[in-house]
């Protein structure tokens, strides 16, 4: 997208896993109500996209399309990923306050915790020039920093994030 107002090129980010055996490539995202999802499985020349409007639910429903598609064109099952341990060490060095300019992000790892603690706030000058309601934080005032489920921590407790501009925590 050479002479784009938003960059002056344009990568995609390929992701790569295991499926059953089977080494997949894929990428998905999703915008405004607006589902896609685009996998891969190079060694047997297969391709699945999806594309969806509704919500909320629209990533789970391409997910289970995607799914329907390699268990019964393939033969293949893609199981959900087994929950890894929580270890706070791992998470420290991603722990910190992150700060762009709508919101703030900060991230804990605290020892004896079931899981790391993230708190998102949106900034108040945008919440109130906002038109319509946003939605909450999970923290605010009155209302405390809420810590991940095990569900929820599953790929985070490897992830780095990606920060904004970081003010140490």
């Amino acid at each position: 997208m050479r002479g784009s107002t938003i960059g002056d090129a344009f990568g995609l980010c390929w992701f790569l896993r295991d499926v059953d055996g089977l080494r997949t490539v894929g990428h998905g995202g999703a915008g405004n109500g607006q589902f896609a999802e685009l996998l891969l499985v190079p060694e047997r020349g297969f391709a699945v996209s999806v594309m969806s409007n509704g919500g909320p639910g629209g990533v789970a429903l391409n997910l289970e399309v995607v799914r329907f598609a390699l268990e019964h064109y393939l033969g293949v099952v893609d199981r959900d990923p087994e929950p890894v341990p929580y270890v706070p060490a791992e998470v420290a060095p991603a722990a910190g306050v992150y700060e762009i300019d709508v919101m703030t992000l900060t991230i804990r790892a605290e020892e004896g915790a079931a899981a790391p603690t993230l708190e998102v706030v949106i900034k108040p000058e945008i919440r109130s020039a906002s038109p319509k309601e946003l939605p909450g934080s999970s923290a605010g005032p009155g209302r405390p920093p809420r810590a991940l489920s095990r569900a929820a921590a599953r790929p985070a407790a490897r992830r780095r994030p990606r920060p904004g501009r970081r003010r140490a925590g």
